[in-house]
């Protein structure tokens, strides 16, 4: 009863098999078919359009999809053939302890069986289809020799940047070197010079006076000698006068000349010095005072008389005396014709400003 059992049983299953192989040729056969078709479709809408080449690359992938298909197909039919073997194979050592099964359970088997197939094909056309999303080999290995192309050529450019970096340190080192050097030897010249030959300090004198004759160091010393001489002379002329008389008729006149209680005024006989003082203390005070509204010339008339009380028109006519003798330092004409009222004081009160804001900006006092 057994051996007729498996021997049905074994019928039943060659029986499967040879419809399963009936069913792949029947299937293999329609994709023959479905192949020619798709052939002659695509000579009749695609060959006009796409090139010989074309062609045959799609031809290729089309018996390349098929052929992938038939070795799947073939491949599934081998594990169906295996597992019947292998469960023939334990069935017939099994066969005095194992009951005959139910062919209903072989049929459900056989069903979970072919599910299990379908699940392993699905997984496998996902893996091919991902696969297909990475980088060829080729595509990658000529990626890979350009990324080496280029670590080489990175690795000669530091080398060379290396050199280079070294040689300039060289040469840094050298010119600093022969700079130090010259420095020194005009240092030396320079105190040579001074010692062997002494000249006056011009600086300190052009601090002093802000004369452009002793601070441009384009002019010779002999000329700055000359004109400090010339200057001397002029300080100790005579023929200055000694008071100037206040004029009757005062509607042209700055505010710090008029006067309606004097007639004379003394002569200080300011220097240049002097009038640098003086030019520096009054627009310092203008400045401390930017919501100041008088005129100008009113707020040197005050700025005078609060520091000179009495001797205020003899400092206001002495300034003016001072602008006409040293007419030709413009920093003192151009400050009389400012506070005269002859050029307007906004240009140079904002140049003055803005001196003052760039030396505070660099840490130097403007006191």
């Amino acid at each position: 009863m057994l051996k007729s059992t498996l021997a049905r049983l074994a019928d039943e299953r060659d029986q499967d098999l040879i419809k399963n192989f009936e069913e792949l040729t029947q299937i293999k056969k329609e994709n023959e078919r479905e192949k020619k078709e798709l052939v002659k479709e695509l000579k009749k809408s695609e060959l006009g359009r796409l090139d010989q080449k074309e062609i045959i690359k799609k031809l290729k992938e089309d018996m390349g999809n098929l052929y992938e298909q038939f070795l799947e197909e073939k491949a599934s039919r081998r594990l169906l053939i295996t597992d019947l073997n292998s469960r023939t194979q334990e069935e017939q050592r099994k066969e005095d302890k194992v009951e005959t099964k139910d062919p209903v359970h072989l049929e459900i088997a056989r069903d979970q069986a072919r599910k299990d197939l379908a699940v392993a094909r699905e997984e496998l056309a996902t893996i091919r289809a991902e696969y297909n999303d990475v980088v060829p080999r080729k595509l990658w290995e000529t990626a890979e020799n350009n990324l080496k192309d280029a670590k080489t050529e990175l690795a000669t450019f530091n080398k060379e940047n290396t050199e280079l970096k070294n040689n300039f340190a060289v040469l840094k080192s050298t010119y600093e070197k022969v700079e130090k050097e010259r420095n020194e030897v005009v240092a030396e010249r320079n105190h040579l010079k001074r010692t062997g030959t002494p000249r006056p300090d011009w600086e300190s004198i052009y601090e002093k006076t802000f004369d452009e004759k002793f601070g441009d160091p384009e002019i010779s010393s002999d000329k700055r000698a000359k004109y400090l001489l010339d200057e001397l002379i002029k300080s100790k002329d005579n023929t200055e006068k000694e008071y100037f008389t206040v004029p009757t008729e005062q509607t042209d006149l700055p505010a710090f000349l008029k006067s309606e209680e004097r007639t004379e005024v003394k002569n200080l006989k300011l220097t240049i010095y002097d009038c640098n003082q003086i030019k520096e203390e009054i627009w310092k005070e203008r400045l401390s005072h930017k919501n100041e509204t008088d005129e100008i010339d009113v707020f040197v008339k005050n700025f005078l008389s609060n520091k000179y009380n009495f001797y205020a028109l003899d400092f206001g006519y002495s300034l003016r005396a001072a602008a006409e003798k040293f007419a030709d330092l413009q920093h003192i004409a151009e400050f009389y014709q400012i506070v005269s009222g002859q050029k307007p004081e906004q240009g140079f009160k904002r140049t003055v400003e803005q001196t003052s804001e760039l030396l505070s900006g660099t840490g130097y006092s403007t006191d």
